[in-house]
């Protein structure tokens, strides 16, 4: 096999095996020559060891250039200058960051969770001069946005949030409304509603429900800098909340995106589930490139394939070349251990519990999905039930992939009715098993409560960690009940008194954006079936800060689907790592 260049295009001599990877690489066929061929450099680089002669050196010379863009976007130190507050300073791997973003109109930072995005972001926009910034994030880490720009803001800014909040409704004669009294004489309770409020100030950070509400005010603001943190949440292009960021819609229904100069966003786990999920960035940060062609991007990719029941394209493929791709394009990735040389290790410890009197919620949850892959057969094919990797793709393409931020009400508009009951169904008797191994958890924490560390938990269902906390009421805590504005204070005693030992949370609350490295153990009470969430909930303590060895704990019930799935979910992780560790894109 070899590249040649004749004159302004390169041909590849390849047996006819191959034919299959140039085709799918964007290659031509020339019914003349009876060769493929490209015109474009960037796809013949990709066969740079094959090339020889004059296509070769201009290989050589091309090459040397998309390194030092691929180069840079895993660089562990700079000599960049970025101007910081007294008494603050920039980790050398930071610096970097920045400097990629700089040459850029559009960066994804997307280091592992713990290694400073939030400050990246904010140093960028100090360097930049950006003086009106737009930043979108979940609500629980709106107080924390706005703490760390004060804290890092070069510029003089002033910082707000866009928020709503609870007024009377009035009648024509300027009285409250009220609902009927349930009894005679007594008033009714008032009439609220909730009234936007935008803040007139330099940065604006609001919680992207707040998107519709405030979309005349965005787009009427010329934004030098658009910030996007937590961007998994968006990769689904067409889902409601997502076009309020990336742009979407037709006719009156249209949404543009905000006006912005710069854009720069921001996750610790880009791909959630498989590569499908870089194709939103690449379509909005590269569409000359890996954005341009949706079908062969899937295909090249996505491992995409059709069979009766339609095209797939939930696989995996080709990653150290989509890696190497994606940081020559727009991605910024540092591996966690390198950068942080001083790092304690994390490491993983799998505990199975007895199923001694919970043998009838194991045959529950088991049976249930054996019937259940029957009766949806026609939906996902025939499942082996003995196959967990078979099983959980199955349960997964059934129900929505990432439920942690939707309420249920969008949970059900994803689904068919058989499917709204199917979830309901599942999700009861995983309820059911996690409430029911209770006192099997609790005896596990007391023990480690003998020691002296602080240790996270972290669970699945709200009921779970509203009964764990029954047992340590003293303990921080952070669920979906607890107001967002209030989420951070609960981190903040966890992380600074110390006889405050134990913090529950349950893992769409508490486990992403928050600090919480005073742990050096995390317990996780259940799973949730989404490797990224896992990732995201174990490294509150595992990041910057941490001096201590982490030990993360997964407690399951032995023959539970909790137990079937996770060393399946944990080589799913390092999936992730093939597609996104600054090693794999060294080896193109």
């Amino acid at each position: 096999m070899r590249i040649e260049k004749h004159r302004n295009k390169f041909v590849a001599y390849i047996p006819f095996s191959m034919k299959e990877n140039f085709r799918d690489g964007g290659w031509l066929w020339d019914k003349d020559l009876k060769k493929w061929i490209t015109f474009d450099i960037k796809k013949a680089a990709l066969w740079h060891d094959f090339a020889v002669g004059v296509a070769r050196k201009e290989l050589d010379d091309y090459k040397s250039g998309l390194t030092g863009a691929v180069a840079d976007s895993m660089k562990e130190e700079s000599d960049f200058h970025v101007p910081t507050p007294d008494g603050l300073s920039l980790l050398p791997f930071q610096i970097a960051g920045v400097e990629y973003a700089v040459k850029r109109k559009d960066t994804l930072i997307a280091d592992p969770p713990g290694l400073g995005k939030t400050v990246q972001a904010i140093s960028f926009g100090n360097y930049i001069k950006a003086r009106r910034v737009l930043v979108i994030c979940p609500s629980y880490l709106k107080v924390n946005w706005s703490r760390e720009y004060k804290k890092w803001d070069m510029l003089g800014l002033s910082v707000g949030i866009a928020t709503t909040v609870q007024k009377d409704k009035l009648g024509s004669n300027g009285d409250p409304l009220r609902k009927p009294a349930k009894e005679k004489g007594r008033l009714g309770a008032k009439i609220k509603y909730s009234a936007p409020v935008w803040p007139d100030t330099d940065v604006v950070i609001i919680h992207d429900n707040l998107m519709p509400v405030f979309y005349e005010k965005i787009q009427s603001i010329r934004w030098d800098l658009f910030i996007a943190d937590e961007v998994q949440a968006y990769t689904n292009a067409k889902a409601a909340r997502s076009t309020y960021v990336w742009g979407g819609g037709a006719g009156k229904k249209r949404v543009k995106r905000p006006p912005a100069k710069r854009r720069m966003f921001l996750t610790g786990t880009p791909i959630t589930k498989n590569p499908y999920n870089m194709w939103v960035f690449c379509m909005n940060f590269d569409y000359e490139n890996l954005g341009r062609n949706w079908k062969k991007f899937i295909f090249r990719y996505c491992a995409a394939y059709k069979d009766n029941f339609g095209l797939h394209w939930d696989g995996a493929s080709n990653l150290e070349e989509l890696n190497f791709k994606l940081r020559e394009a727009f991605m910024v990735r540092r591996d966690k251990v390198s950068v942080l040389k001083d790092l304690p290790p994390k490491r993983r410890e799998l505990i199975v519990l007895p199923d001694d009197g919970l043998a009838k919620q194991v045959a529950a949850e088991v049976n249930y999905v054996g019937e259940m892959m029957k009766d949806f057969e026609a939906m996902v094919g025939a499942v082996d039930l003995e196959d967990e990797e078979q099983t959980l793709d199955a349960l997964q393409n059934l129900f929505p992939s990432d439920t942690s931020n939707m309420s249920y009400e969008d949970i059900a508009d994803l689904m068919t009715n058989e499917q709204v009951v199917a979830f309901d169904e599942i999700s009861e008797l995983r309820k059911k098993m996690s409430i029911a191994k209770i006192p099997l958890v609790k005896n596990h924490v007391d023990n480690l409560l003998q020691g002296d560390e602080k240790i996270i938990i972290f669970c699945h269902h709200k009921a779970v960690a509203d009964e764990l906390h029954k047992h340590y009421p003293d303990a921080a805590f952070i669920t979906g009940k607890v107001h967002a504005d209030d989420r951070q204070a609960q981190v903040d005693r966890f992380q600074e008194e110390d006889d405050c030992r134990l913090i529950i949370g349950n893992i769409g609350a508490a486990g992403t954006g928050f600090t919480m490295t005073a742990a050096s153990i995390v317990v996780f009470a259940e799973l949730v079936w989404l490797p990224h969430e896992l990732e995201q909930a174990e490294d509150r303590a595992w990041r910057i800060g941490q001096e201590n060895p982490v030990l993360i704990q997964h407690l399951v019930v032995q023959g539970s689907l909790d137990a079937r799935f996770i060393n399946l979910l944990l080589e799913r992780m390092d999936m992730q790592d093939r597609a996104l560790s600054p090693e794999k894109a060294l080896q193109r």
